[in-house]
């Protein structure tokens, strides 16, 4: 099912930015069409960010302030792709054997891009 994010909410600790076209650049509106994703950039915006120095979560809150999902990770490092834990994302392995609880560093990087995932054996 298509999803229109218009208004919806990234949220951390004391910090969120709210989703528009205009911070979706890769598309020119704010539907996010089913099975596939949307690159959220926040180039020129000092009110939000990502901790990679220490731990943070990030909630995504729905227009009507419901929490449709939430994760947090421990560490990262910078320049690096991360996959969550239980995903079958490349890194975390096709029936998550490598999966630890904390976000896993993904088998190549993918910046601005979908990380793979494991086809259906």
């Amino acid at each position: 099912m298509d999803v229109d994010v218009a208004g919806w909410k990234l949220q951390a600790a004391s910090r969120s930015l709210t989703l528009h076209e205009f911070n979706m650049p890769l598309q020119d509106t704010t539907v996010v069409k089913a099975g596939e994703a949307a690159l959220v950039a926040l180039n020129g915006t000092s009110s939000f960010y990502l901790k990679h120095t220490s731990p943070d979560s990030i909630g995504l809150v729905d227009a009507s302030g419901s929490a449709v999902d939430t994760i947090a990770w421990a560490d990262t490092v910078e320049g690096e792709s991360l996959v969550a834990p239980n995903s079958t994302h490349a890194g975390v392995g096709p029936n998550g054997s490598n999966a630890t609880g904390n976000w896993i560093q993904s088998a190549w990087a993918t910046p601005g891009e979908v990380n793979p995932v494991w086809a259906p054996y």
